[in-house]
């Protein structure tokens, strides 16, 4: 990997030279191996050392989608069903019209929530104050904003059951409803998600260097969590596209610079619609886990079964054809398309706003990230890196 005469590794130093990219990843796994793995560019915009495979890119949304897989794997336990109501294991979250929105309609955008955010979460982010953000029990905190959502938030009768994107909100009430609903035990003993995550997605996949979600704070950290911070790459946004990427973000009267990411003020905070990070052979391998046999080659254990690997694949079918046409994420995930030959077969992952695909694809067996750290108006890095990784792979070309 990584080699000068690698058809992908000249596309990416092509894409870097020109000035599309700043630093990037791209990562494959197939039937569970891994087979391509390349990167190039520096970790600008104030830092010039050279991207490396561990490098940490920040992913935005694309924790949706890791947040979806660990959500699955959860159901598949036995922990609960999509279909359960959150307050039975969230009583606070049975107020103001919340009593029978399900977890399946918090994980697919359809509770109506999108615009609630906690006011603290809007006054410490306005005032960049990292102590309130990365104090869990603070009101602007983790627990505070579910507790804020759980106690004040009203669900928009008229989204209620319909699709619209909770940018934001997403993190809390999805990763809220997961601490409760995959465990029996009391609240006030229940897993962090950041702890679930690990214990039941990154560790037997082997990736827990590769995907974060909350860094430990600088002046925390130890170990491999103070180490984390000196492997992050920063975010680039041109000026001319701040207001655009930030009104992207933002909801309920909250619109973050997206640069705020750059700042470890806002990289330390626990939030998994936002601020996770990851690198591409991270996000690849939980992919293709998910594509083929539930492990990949560095996995220490499977995070599901083969038969569960199947049924994920018949679940996101049904929930994909329940959907329709229109905007839609089935079990949480984003649809894709890919062709080869005429022929189109369904994939399903999620992008993030710093241009980044990661998807699983079940046909192929193939599990699949890129990773960019320049935002721009249109993905142009990104799916060009894609479409030159698919080549290599022949796995067709990427069509929604």
């Amino acid at each position: 990997p990584n080699a000068s005469g690698s058809r992908v590794f000249d596309c990416l130093r092509e894409l870097c030279a020109s000035g599309a990219a700043r630093g990037i990843q791209v990562c494959a796994y197939k039937y569970g191996r891994k087979v391509v793995s390349e990167w190039c560019g520096d970790r600008g915009p104030t830092d010039g050392r050279p991207v490396q495979e561990d490098t940490l890119f920040p992913i935005w949304s694309g924790g949706k989608g890791v947040t979806a897989a660990l959500a699955y794997c959860c159901a598949a336990d036995g922990a609960f069903a999509y279909d359960d109501a959150v307050a039975s294991k969230w009583p606070l979250f049975a107020s103001r019209g919340k009593e029978r929105i399900t977890f399946r309609e918090l994980l697919e955008h359809r509770a109506g929530l999108a615009g609630a955010t906690p006011p603290a979460f809007a006054r410490a982010l306005a005032a960049l104050d990292g102590a309130a953000l990365r104090r869990d029990a603070s009101p602007a905190g983790w627990r505070g904003c579910q507790r804020w959502l759980a106690k004040h938030a009203a669900p928009d009768p008229a989204a209620r059951g319909r699709y619209e994107y909770h940018a934001v909100s997403h993190g809390w009430l999805v990763g809220g409803a997961l601490e409760r609903l995959a465990t029996a035990r009391a609240e006030a003993r229940r897993e962090p998600f950041d702890a679930l995550l690990a214990r039941r997605l990154l560790r037997p996949l082997g990736v827990e260097r590769h995907v974060a979600a909350r860094l430990a704070p600088r002046k925390d950290g130890a170990g491999d969590a103070l180490r984390a911070f000196e492997r992050l790459a920063l975010t680039c946004v041109p000026e001319d596209v701040v207001d655009a990427a930030g009104a992207a973000l933002g909801e309920g009267g909250v619109v973050p610079d997206p640069r705020l990411i750059n700042e470890p003020a806002c990289a330390s905070v626990l939030l998994p619609s936002t601020t996770m990070h990851a690198t591409a052979a991270g996000l690849a391998a939980v992919y293709g886990a998910l594509a083929h046999g539930g492990a990949v080659e560095s996995a220490r254990g499977p995070i599901l079964d083969p038969y569960q690997v199947d049924d994920l694949h018949r679940d996101f079918e049904a929930a994909r054809d329940a959907a329709g046409d229109g905007p839609a994420s089935p079990l949480g995930f984003s649809r894709y398309g890919l062709e080869r030959a005429g022929a189109t077969r369904h994939a399903f992952g999620h992008a993030g706003l710093g241009q980044m695909f990661a998807f699983a694809d079940p046909e192929d067996g193939l599990g699949v990230a890129v990773l960019v750290n320049q935002i721009s108006p249109e993905p142009v890095a990104a799916d060009a890196a894609l479409a030159c990784l698919l080549a290599e792979l022949g796995a067709g070309r990427r069509i929604v």
